[in-house]
């Protein structure tokens, strides 16, 4: 999901991220919690797994585990990409957890909080929109000096427009 992603964005991203550390069999996320956080792991072992209900009760229905290098919460920068700069500012609309992230021992990761990681966005999207801009204004001055040197042609010396007829 990182892959192909803007070099400057990626080390802003890893300049915000937080260490965290958690104990075995600890919740860090449950299924239907919000998702305010991308973590990465870097040592230890996780389980994600979501649940279904088969008449007696709760029971894991798929089981996943996450190893160092591996990462979860990647709902977050989906829904970033997708969303609006009004949403993306409003961390009361973060996309919610179809999974449980469970640690199963100690587990030393970097999390990468939704606040840091909307800030970066709208940096990054904002950083790129100069050229854009700029790019913009460049075919407006074009198109106005083309414009200008035409009605140059079309005026005299006296500074009157000259007829066709003349």
């Amino acid at each position: 999901m990182l892959r192909g992603m803007d070099e400057q964005m990626l080390l802003k991203m890893c300049h915000t991220l937080t260490p965290v550390f958690y104990q075995e069999h600890s919740y860090v996320i449950r299924e239907g919690d919000p998702i305010d956080a991308i973590f990465f792991i870097t040592n230890g072992i996780a389980w994600t797994y979501t649940t279904g209900n088969n008449g007696r009760g709760v029971l894991p229905t798929h089981a996943e585990r996450l190893v160092e290098g591996q990462f979860f919460g990647g709902e977050l920068l989906e829904w970033l990409r997708k969303s609006t700069s009004t949403s993306r500012n409003n961390l009361s609309k973060l996309p919610i957890s179809s999974k449980t992230l469970k640690t199963h021992t100690k587990v030393e990761a970097f999390a990468l909080m939704a606040d840091d990681l909307t800030k970066i966005w709208s940096y990054m999207l904002s950083r790129d929109s100069e050229p854009l801009q700029f790019e913009a204004a460049s075919i407006i001055q074009r198109a106005w000096r083309v414009r200008r040197s035409k009605m140059g042609d079309a005026i005299g010396t006296s500074g009157q427009i000259q007829s066709s007829r003349a």
